[in-house]
């Protein structure tokens, strides 16, 4: 069984030089059907730079924003709701390099 197949995934990359952009899936995009073109392409301050399909950003990309400008070391974030990282961080296990 795939879990991580799902419509609520928000998954987005920050570039590491200033201005910083974010590649962002859509909102309302089933994963399976996202092609490259649907990525929409923002700065920090949630201007929209590229949108090739019109698609709206996702809802949650103040949430990116934040993670990246709270730690310069993440360059990615993948939000999930898969079913196994829910119970991984209500049992509050800590990932342990």
């Amino acid at each position: 069984m795939m879990d991580c197949v799902s419509i609520n995934q928000e998954i987005s990359v920050s570039g590491m030089k200033s201005p910083v952009y974010i590649l962002i899936t859509p909102s309302g995009v089933d994963r399976e059907d996202l092609t490259p073109e649907d990525i929409c392409v923002m700065d920090s301050h949630l201007n929209v730079i590229e949108n090739e399909h019109d698609l709206k950003p996702s809802s949650e990309v103040l949430m990116h924003i934040y993670a990246y400008k709270s730690r310069n070391d993440i360059k990615a974030v993948v939000q999930t709701h898969s079913r196994f990282a829910t119970a991984f961080a209500v049992l509050k296990n800590r990932y342990r390099q």
